[in-house]
């Protein structure tokens, strides 16, 4: 809950989850530029794990790997720590990427992954798989 939360904290949560929402929303209608350009356009303040994930996702699922491997570097740079989910987000587009291209960030994902001490789930082994069966 939002116990022993001032007001501007609550308020700031909430519009985070507004924008990763929106962000996701523009992703599953293909509309990846103006989900990228949305959270871009956004403050700072509002940029959080969640919402530079919805916009990897967006870039991933429509093989802009490259862009979403530089949004997982802007966020790292920042401080701002990847998930699980992160990773699998990432691991899945790889599969889309062009010209052996997946099969490189794979490779640095899993180590990346490693350093971070986060233990891969079934997505991505599921995008690995994927990526390998693709040629990558």
């Amino acid at each position: 809950g939002a116990e022993g939360l001032s007001r501007a904290e609550v308020d700031l949560l909430k519009s985070r989850k507004r924008l990763t929402t929106r962000i996701m929303g523009l992703g599953e209608k293909r509309a990846w530029r103006l989900a990228l350009s949305t959270f871009r356009g956004s403050s700072e303040s509002l940029k959080d794990v969640y919402s530079y994930t919805a916009t990897m996702t967006a870039c991933a699922r429509w093989g802009l790997v490259d862009e979403a491997v530089g949004l997982y570097e802007e966020m790292k740079d920042k401080g701002i720590r990847p998930t699980v989910v992160t990773f699998g987000t990432l691991f899945g587009g790889c599969a889309f990427a062009p010209d052996g291209e997946g099969l490189t960030v794979l490779s640095m994902l899993f180590k990346e992954m490693e350093e971070e001490g986060i233990e891969p789930v079934l997505k991505c082994y599921k995008g690995a798989l994927l990526t390998y069966a693709k040629g990558g």
